[in-house]
């Protein structure tokens, strides 16, 4: 079992797993750690989350999937207590490829998501080499809350728009959710100094880049 302290980390071990092929995934929540405890052995037992690297190395050549156990605790917004789980499979035969709740990783119904956050490859820009970038992005559907809830803001409570922003900040910076919101921040920026020529932007500075994920750990810390 892959238990993380922090949702971040556990997403991060995700990002580089599901990119080298392990595409095929079911997750769910449990609320204590005797029940994690209990899930675990199961899952070592009937898909060997647990194998050493050679015994994975074996199984890879065998033509057999390798499966990993990715576990982390469920936020303070969510069940106090509990455990995120998400069981991670590669190509390949043997008894989990037999599991019809297994979801594809590669397409749009089956994108690993977790709360607001989903994850999937999109097109680097040609200045950037190129190619796709696997990487953690809002949701579709939040993103439009989140445009929502700062317009009103401008609109009716200007004052509290910097706080929030600041909030938004506090995510894990992987590069799809530092791309969007260093374009939430240029956007809001914009409409306020339409809206309000003149008047001093207490927020964060839009010409200032956003500190990578790892930069980001060092100088606050995250609330997952």
């Amino acid at each position: 079992m892959n238990l993380f302290t922090r949702q971040s980390e556990a997403q991060r071990f995700l990002l580089r797993i599901v990119p080298k092929g392990f595409h095929w995934w079911v997750g769910g929540v449990v609320d204590s750690r005797e029940k994690l405890d209990s899930l675990a052995a199961k899952f070592s037992e009937h898909y060997g989350t647990d194998l050493k690297p050679h015994q994975r190395s074996w199984r890879k050549k065998k033509g057999l999937a390798n499966a990993h156990l990715v576990v982390a605790p469920t936020s303070k917004h969510e069940l106090e207590g509990g455990y995120v789980w998400f069981l991670i499979a590669s190509d390949g035969g043997g008894p989990i490829q037999e599991n019809s709740k297994l979801k594809d990783a590669r397409t749009n119904p089956g994108r690993v998501v977790w709360n607001d956050y989903v994850l999937y490859s999109d097109q680097r820009h040609r200045l950037e080499g190129g190619g796709t970038r696997w990487s953690w992005h809002i949701k579709p559907d939040v993103q439009r809350q989140l445009d929502h809830h700062i317009g009103q803001l401008l609109k009716t409570a200007p004052q509290e728009l910097a706080g929030f922003l600041e909030m938004q900040t506090r995510r894990p910076m992987h590069h799809g959710i530092r791309t969007w919101l260093t374009r939430l921040i240029r956007r809001a920026h914009q409409n306020w100094s339409r809206m309000y020529p003149g008047k001093e932007w207490r927020g964060w500075d839009p010409s200032r880049p956003l500190p990578s994920f790892g930069q980001y750990k060092k100088c606050i810390e995250i609330e997952d």
